[in-house]
């Protein structure tokens, strides 16, 4: 099977996939961290975390409770790799107002055995 590694650009855009607009409150921004396999084969499957953090410019929480959930989405534009939420979980992460969350989201990501991209390159090659 041929290796293809997931360069800085894919992870770049992967952490900055906007988490839901809607949930966030002005004045505040989520810092996604995204967690990857340095190489994955093309049509196995992988684990793959994303935490979030947030950040306000005043340092104030803008929400009533102590702790609020969002929904997050890894998207990849190209269709080269497949990401779905892990069975029996939410694709969400819980974000405390002291920093930090209680645990990343998990999602199963895999390479597109068959994508052209892996085998006739890019304009931004992912290999």
């Amino acid at each position: 099977m041929r290796e293809i590694l997931p360069t800085p650009r894919l992870r770049e855009l992967l952490q900055s996939y906007p988490v839901h607009e809607a949930q966030t409150a002005p004045g505040i921004r989520l810092l996604p961290k995204v967690s990857l396999p340095e190489t994955m084969c093309p049509g196995l499957k992988y684990r793959m975390t994303v935490d979030l953090d947030w950040w306000s410019p005043s340092g104030e929480w803008p929400y009533h409770e102590e702790e609020q959930c969002f929904s997050v989405a890894p998207h990849d534009p190209w269709g080269i790799f497949r990401v779905q939420v892990v069975p029996d979980e939410y694709g969400e992460v819980m974000v405390h107002r002291f920093g930090g969350s209680y645990g990343p989201a998990s999602f199963v990501i895999s390479a597109e055995a068959e994508h052209p991209a892996l085998t006739e390159g890019m304009s931004h090659p992912l290999l």
